[in-house]
């Protein structure tokens, strides 16, 4: 955990079904390598809600792209849903919103 007590966790929700829950930025993606890298070995689908998700900035959307490489390395998929309106605006603004599987109601 960095100094100004940020933290990101990742909690199993049903099935295949996961939320992600704090703040997503460049000082707390490193705590969450090991969870996906996890969850890309139980799963063959991973659904991971980002609703929780209090603060986030441009490394998000790096992580997200990440996530997604790792998942399809793995011949597994992946897709994001309750994406937070600022990391949305962020993947649009980068033109990106059409490359990430992004599901949304």
């Amino acid at each position: 955990m960095s100094e100004n007590h940020q933290d990101i966790r990742i909690e199993r929700m049903e099935n295949k079904h996961y939320l992600l829950t704090g703040q997503l930025s460049f000082d707390t993606i490193s705590q969450l390598q090991e969870d996906i890298e996890s969850l890309t070995k139980e799963d063959s689908e991973i659904i991971l809600d980002l609703s929780g998700i209090s603060r986030v900035d441009s490394a998000g959307i790096v992580v997200l792209l990440e996530w997604m490489k790792l998942a399809r390395s793995s011949g597994k998929h992946i897709l994001f849903t309750n994406i937070p309106k600022q990391l949305l605006d962020i993947a649009r603004v980068s033109d990106l919103d059409s490359i990430l599987p992004i599901f949304q109601k």
